[in-house]
């Protein structure tokens, strides 16, 4: 269950940088600079040339207060590593596959 545990410290991250000001395309920044072993090699080599940056400006069909999208690059990068690590749950699959996939490190 290590991909659940480096999920749950995302989120934990994640609102504490929000506390702090940061923008939630600012906080999926910090988590991927921080990222190592099996989660980098997602980033670098499992994803297409265009998926990195489509995460890190992804909006939902959304408006805010403002009339402006509603930023959500934090929920894609996390539906990203899952469907990746864990897979699609709707598929039969997966749920066979679950606990061999779930091996990401984390210190």
């Amino acid at each position: 269950m290590k991909c659940y545990r480096t999920i749950q410290d995302t989120e934990a991250a994640t609102a504490a940088l929000k506390v702090n000001g940061y923008s939630n395309k600012n906080v999926v920044t910090v988590i991927v600079l921080g990222f190592f072993g099996q989660l980098m090699n997602l980033w670098d080599n499992y994803l297409t040339y265009d998926a990195p940056l489509a995460i890190l400006n992804h909006t939902t069909i959304e408006f805010d207060e403002h009339g402006e999208r509603i930023r959500d690059e934090y929920e894609t990068l996390v539906h990203t590593i899952t469907l990746h690590f864990i897979g699609n749950p709707q598929e039969g699959q997966a749920a066979k596959t679950v606990s061999s996939n779930l091996d990401v490190p984390h210190t």
